[in-house]
């Protein structure tokens, strides 16, 4: 058995500076000492002396930029230890020890009219404003975001993102990855399906064979992508398997350099499994050179310009200012809503921002921002495996079964007198109608387990 590895946090700064503040509530604390047990730490293994004196500033004065705020200076020298004095820091300190944090709802606005709904904040703070997505059947588009609410209009075009709400699947491991694309690698070299091994891919028999015949499947150090067009324009698959939240990132990275080769509007989907990426205008494989637009130079910047970075980072902030104790949820007396508090840590945001930009905290929430929403080490070497690795580029006229989830993925939400089960129903008969036409009944997918006629595998 394989057990995954897991990646603790790197000297992150909001728990350094709660814990600076923990410790002086105890018996008071000696810098010298304190640096020397917190290094001892895993996490902080490569903290510099620097990055805990600037946290040590944070507690002491505020770090310079808010030394006029008594609440930001929460330690004082005495004789060679550093204690907390004030009675009122120490109650609100001890009322906001912790460090887990909730995503936020956002309420979706028309104009200054009437409230559509809530949706969470992860969603609509990677967009940009103009930026089109579906939600309720009805397409909006995004005018500004203040104080957790979305203001929209309704949108002229009927295209662009679809709304989704996390914590529905479970992210994909790089073992489980590697395992998938191994399962990958056995079937397109032809071997049998053993049912006492994989049982689950022996009811899937047809369907693999489906996908052999209307394009293919990847070696294991292949990347498969298949290029279709269609009246919305060119679909591009890519399969890297990497899951979710890696395709995310480089769907952002290959639209942003596509852009430049032929300025179009993209739409991306993406899967476990792989993305979609819809093009406005037509492009043909042999246009896309997959070295220059999977070169690792300004991978990181490219895949920030497609994103709404500012407000994400606002976001991210908001959880590093609540564990830093910037601000307060719970105050003796009362209790800050998410509101108040999404307000504090933007105005606290815009401060460093503009009058410290060097502020630590700031370069901590843009390096969560980049961790959290792609991981930052796995989408890079998701880069360089599939722009060293080989490539199995297809031509189809029509969505292969690994390509019709995603595209059902992102156009079963629309607005439709339709059930979602009538849609998927109507899809798949004229998927199974298309393939007909063009491959008889030679392994068309069907809801049973067997198989039907086809080439036999070797063993």
């Amino acid at each position: 058995a394989e057990i995954e590895a897991r990646s603790p946090l790197s000297k992150p700064l909001d728990v350094l500076a709660q814990h600076i503040v923990t410790s002086a509530l105890a018996d008071g604390f000696v810098p010298d000492q304190l640096f020397a047990e917190i290094s001892s730490a895993y996490s902080y293994r490569n903290l510099s002396r620097s990055e805990f004196d600037w946290a040590l500033s944070f507690v002491r004065d505020g770090s310079g930029t808010l030394k006029a705020y008594p609440q930001y200076c929460k330690i004082n020298l005495q004789g060679d230890r550093y204690v907390v004095t004030d009675r009122k820091i120490e109650l609100r300190h001890r009322q906001n020890l912790g460090t887990i944090v909730s995503d936020a709802s956002m309420l979706i606005k028309l104009g200054r009219g009437k409230t559509l709904g809530t949706i969470e904040e992860s969603f609509l703070a990677k967009m940009k404003k103009g930026e089109s997505f579906l939600f309720g059947g009805r397409w909006l588009e995004l005018i500004a975001i203040r104080d957790l609410t979305a203001y929209v209009r309704l949108a002229k075009k009927s295209y662009g993102h679809v709304s989704v709400w996390s914590g529905t699947s479970l992210p994909w491991s790089p073992i489980l990855s590697s395992r998938l694309r191994e399962i990958c690698g056995f079937i397109a070299e032809g071997h049998a399906i053993e049912r006492q091994s994989i049982a689950e891919l022996h009811s899937l028999e047809t369907i693999i064979d489906s996908q052999a015949d209307i394009s293919a499947w990847p070696h294991s150090d292949e990347t498969l992508i298949e290029f279709v067009q269609s009246r919305e324009g060119t679909h591009i698959f890519l399969y890297p398997f990497e899951g979710k939240q890696t395709h995310e990132g480089l769907g952002l990275l290959v639209t942003t350099r596509l852009n430049r080769l032929k300025p179009m509007s993209c739409i991306v989907a993406v899967n476990d499994y792989g993305l979609e990426i819809v093009c406005s205008k037509t492009i043909e494989p042999r246009e896309i050179d997959w070295q220059m637009i999977l070169s690792i130079q300004d991978w990181q910047k490219d895949v920030e310009g497609g994103l709404n970075t500012v407000e994400l980072e606002k976001r991210q902030f908001r959880a590093i200012a609540r564990i830093a104790g910037l601000v307060l949820q719970n105050v003796p007396g009362a209790s800050k809503s998410t509101r108040q508090i999404q307000t504090s840590s933007s105005l606290l945001y815009d401060v460093f921002a503009r009058f410290d930009p060097s502020n630590l905290l700031l370069r901590q929430a843009h390096n969560e921002v980049m961790e959290g929403h792609f991981d930052k080490e796995r989408l890079e070497r998701t880069i360089n495996r599939i722009r060293d690795g080989r490539k199995k580029v297809k031509m189809l006229e029509m969505f292969s079964p690994l390509g019709f989830p995603l595209f059902l993925e992102r156009t079963s939400v629309r607005l439709s007198s339709e059930t979602a089960g009538d849609r998927l129903e109507r899809a798949k008969e004229e998927w199974q109608k298309a393939f007909q036409q063009k491959y008889g009944d030679k392994s068309l997918p069907s809801t049973g387990a067997k198989r039907s006629t086809g080439t036999k595998r070797k063993r």
